[in-house]
């Protein structure tokens, strides 16, 4: 069992009655402290010993959801993973960029559950900040040909959607897109 977490990462708990939808405390989304860190891992210890494969936490820009945990929700920069629950040898990692994506449809083709945590959250660094994967060189026609790889390699489950759309505070463009990950569940 291990994690992988992306670079420039923040991690934030988020506070809100679920039934309303309405903060609970004095501000929806606080920063981690340290009890938070050992409740986060202990939740993703319970989830990948009742059965799931990955677990981690969701956006931190998303709105609440009804529940703390949402089964094949999208995962994408921070999992927990089980390795003996995946065939590793089957996961093919050969596009560059939106591999997390890939990585997650191919466990879910595998019949590997995935959950998210609605109380955990991850926000990241801007999108194109310097260092990390722009230093090496991605773009987002990198993202845009990587996404529709898996378009065309999942048509079923990759909708691609004829929206662009700039990342706040930058001049980059991308192409929205949907994943139907549920749907990939094959159990």
């Amino acid at each position: 069992v291990y994690g992988m977490f992306d670079d420039d990462m923040s991690f934030w708990k988020r506070n809100c009655d679920r039934t309303t939808g309405k903060k609970n405390a004095e501000k929806s989304n606080e920063p981690f402290s340290e009890g938070d860190w050992k409740e986060m891992i202990l939740w993703a210890e319970k989830k990948l010993d009742s059965g799931f494969s990955v677990c981690g936490s969701r956006k931190k820009g998303m709105p609440p959801n009804r529940s703390e945990d949402m089964d094949f929700g999208y995962l994408n920069q921070l999992f927990f993973i089980d390795g003996g629950k995946i065939e590793r040898n089957k996961i093919d990692w050969s596009i560059k960029y939106s591999s997390d994506i890939y990585f997650i449809l191919q466990v879910l083709q595998m019949g590997g559950k995935t959950s998210v945590s609605d109380k955990f959250l991850h926000e990241c660094g801007a999108y194109g900040a310097e260092g990390g994967c722009t230093a090496a060189g991605r773009t987002s026609e990198d993202d845009i040909s990587s996404v529709n790889f898996l378009a065309k390699r999942y048509p079923n489950l990759v909708i691609m959607q004829d929206v662009f759309y700039k990342h706040k505070g930058s001049t980059i463009v991308n192409q929205k897109y949907k994943v139907l990950w549920r749907k990939a569940y094959n159990p």
